[in-house]
């Protein structure tokens, strides 16, 4: 029986000691235990935790604490061990997005490949201490109170063994703080994706959106960036350009007509309720666009106003000719009334017309065949407003 005992004791020592290291060995299971204060109440420092791979745990889901680390760290020495609060798709696969349990902030997305393990099994401190205290008395006990007992000898460390013990304790403590420990439960810094200046320039005639980041150099991005519009747009805003060089990137995003269309009328139903000063007026108004950039080493989201104004149609006179022009994204249909003075006294009309001005056009209407001086008046409805500019023209 002291044989069978003994032999169980060391089995059982061995698979403890594999266990701790299996986080430094990458292995499937392993024993880790929590340092840092993050995840309390759920986690405590010193309790460990049994931790076993995904693919083992069914995978991944919402709800689960899981194990991740630092990449290029391949002892798996610094690790975080928090809740997950959020599963990401991107054109590069899936991120994971934590959150200690104590914590207010979320930490940075990892991708799912950085997931070492799933916790599936934690034992307290308050119960992991006093029974490895008690494995040491119950060791102590057997060998210098026992075994005396029975055999009648007197068992005493022989010489050299207290510096083969130190070797072994100085290895075993190595293994178990390396391949156990480091499992920090606070937040990690790590090189996020954080932009330090954007630059913003619009072209309203173009519709065209340029913006400049600058950031970390030592992150790279990848793939294409998605653009879209807040406020619940049909039209979607179009990727033409994207550029990228160490510390800097450059998107150019188009904006569809039917974008603006869509803000022409809902300007409309909110301008058209208040009063607005004599032609030609103005009112400011704008659009919000939402990007996503992939990095390799998380997702950078941001939002960017487009502002500019809606302006009223130009009506100016040289001579003869009615100049009209349009500086918006949107056509605006005009209608042109001409009168010219009546020999009985008074105006007579003599020319009528409608047309519609396109975008950022300038239209110019040839009145000379028409006698006299004329009077003009163009009449237009401007986001739910009905206006009539007059111009009078000699020849």
């Amino acid at each position: 029986m002291p044989g069978l005992a003994r032999a169980l004791g060391y089995l059982a020592a061995g698979v403890l000691l594999v266990l701790l290291a299996g986080k430094m060995l990458r292995l499937p299971v392993a024993l880790m235990i929590v340092y840092g204060t993050s995840m309390e109440p759920t986690f405590e420092p010193l309790d460990l935790v049994l931790g076993v791979e995904p693919w083992l745990a069914g995978g991944v889901e919402k709800g689960d604490v899981v194990v991740w680390c630092l990449p290029g760290d391949f002892w798996r020495s610094s690790c975080v061990v928090h809740r997950v609060v959020d599963l990401v798709n991107t054109s590069r696969g899936v991120l994971v997005v934590t959150k200690g349990d104590a914590l207010d902030v979320s930490d940075p997305p990892v991708p799912m490949e950085r997931v070492a393990y799933v916790v599936v099994y934690r034992a307290p401190r308050r119960l992991v201490l006093p029974l490895l205290a008690a494995a040491a008395a119950a060791a102590a006990g057997y060998y210098y109170l026992y075994l005396p007992y029975v055999t009648h000898r007197r068992y005493a460390l022989e010489p050299g063994a207290p510096a083969l013990l130190m070797v072994l304790a100085y290895a075993l403590f190595n293994i178990a703080y390396v391949g156990s420990g480091m499992l920090d439960a606070s937040p990690v810094i790590i090189d996020l994706p954080r932009v330090y200046g954007e630059h913003l320039s619009f072209n309203l005639s173009a519709g065209l959106l340029t913006v400049k980041l600058s950031y970390n150099t030592s992150l790279h991005p990848s793939g294409l960036p998605s653009c879209s519009l807040v406020g619940g747009f049909n039209a979607s805003p179009v990727v033409e350009g994207f550029s990228a060089q160490p510390g800097e990137a450059v998107m150019a995003i188009r904006i569809p007509q039917e974008a603006f269309m869509e803000l022409w009328l809902l300007d409309t139903r909110r301008v058209s309720r208040t009063a607005l000063p004599p032609p030609p007026a103005k009112v400011a108004t704008g659009l919000m666009l939402r990007c996503s950039l992939d990095f390799d080493k998380g997702v950078l989201e941001d939002t960017y106003p487009v502002a500019f104004s809606w302006s009223e149609p130009v009506v100016e006179a040289s001579g003869k000719t009615l100049v009209l022009g349009n500086h918006n994204p949107v056509p605006i249909p005009v209608e042109v009334v001409v009168y010219a003075p009546s020999p009985g006294g008074g105006y007579r009309l003599v020319h009528r017309e409608r047309l519609v001005l396109d975008p950022f056009t300038v239209e110019r209407l040839d009145l000379s065949k028409l006698p006299g001086s004329l009077r003009a008046y163009v009449r237009y409805t401007f986001l739910g407003h009905f206006r009539s500019v007059g111009v009078t023209l000699h020849g």
